[in-house]
């Protein structure tokens, strides 16, 4: 017996229809547009995203062979899931979320093409009551929890992903209850960004270890810090992979000391 039935029969005998996330979309490595910045807000990329296969976030529709409707939109990182203030941007994007019509030959749905265009605090109450006055509330959180506007933190964001389905007469009579995808973080943000190393002084050493490593990266934090080789990012060489890291510590190489975290370059000495 086939999973997939018709929308016009009855579920009763049937596994009900559900949707799951196929491809959760990169937690780093993007940054958030502006809208003044007048230029294309990019796409969120697939976490198997890499430079030779491009792959987006996306969606599988199962126990179900008709037509529907998704919409995407953006929330915060924490519970209560409240509409976040940013906007989806890109092809079937209006008023801050995403809506597309699917047909009965779609079982997964790629989001090509979805941008992420930032808002900023003193903007953050005015999106808000955008939101309530277009009912952009999925989780219907209470009134007076989505206007204390300084809860939002405007460098991460989820994907909320809702489907209708259709009737036997055209109607979106039934939403399947939303789900929600992994954070997103802005990589302009220096806490949630993706490390990025400029350069290192090794890539071999002995196999005794305790070998000096020098980084020089950018979007660290200051202060000292731990970390093992398997939480190093992947721009680094295989080789130092093997080494054991057990403690680094993080100077900054600007003169500048006024401010909680490096913007620029900062040495990493790892023993």
């Amino acid at each position: 017996m086939s999973e997939m039935f018709p929308a016009s029969l009855s579920s009763s005998n049937f596994m009900e229809p559900s949707v799951r996330i196929f491809e959760q979309p990169k937690q780093r490595g993007m940054r958030f547009r502006y809208k003044c910045e007048g230029r294309s807000a990019g796409s969120i990329p697939g976490e198997k995203s890499s430079d030779n296969n491009r792959t987006y976030p996306s969606l599988q529709i199962l126990n179900y062979s008709g037509k529907g409707k998704v919409r995407v939109y953006l929330v915060t990182k924490s519970e209560p899931f409240r509409p976040h203030p940013h906007d989806l941007v890109g092809k079937d994007c209006k008023d801050g979320f995403y809506e597309a019509e699917f047909g009965p030959d779609r079982r997964v749905i790629a989001f090509q093409n979805l941008g992420i265009q930032c808002v900023r605090r003193r903007e953050v109450k005015d999106a808000i009551v955008q939101r309530i006055t277009r009912g952009i509330n999925p989780f219907n959180v209470p009134r007076e929890q989505l206007l204390q506007t300084e809860d939002y933190d405007l460098n991460v964001v989820r994907l909320c992903i809702q489907v209708s389905l259709q009737d036997e007469n055209g109607h979106y009579t039934r939403s399947l209850n939303p789900i929600i995808t992994n954070p997103i973080y802005d990589n302009r943000a220096p806490n949630t960004a993706e490390l990025r190393i400029c350069r290192v002084n090794r890539n071999s050493g002995s196999v005794k270890g305790q070998d000096e490593i020098f980084l020089l990266c950018d979007k660290v934090q200051k202060g000292k810090q731990s970390t093992s080789s398997s939480s190093l990012p992947s721009s680094l060489s295989p080789s130092v992979h093997s080494f054991h890291l057990s403690h680094f510590h993080i100077t900054d190489s600007s003169s500048s000391s006024s401010s909680s975290s490096s913007s620029s370059s900062s040495l990493l000495t790892f023993r």
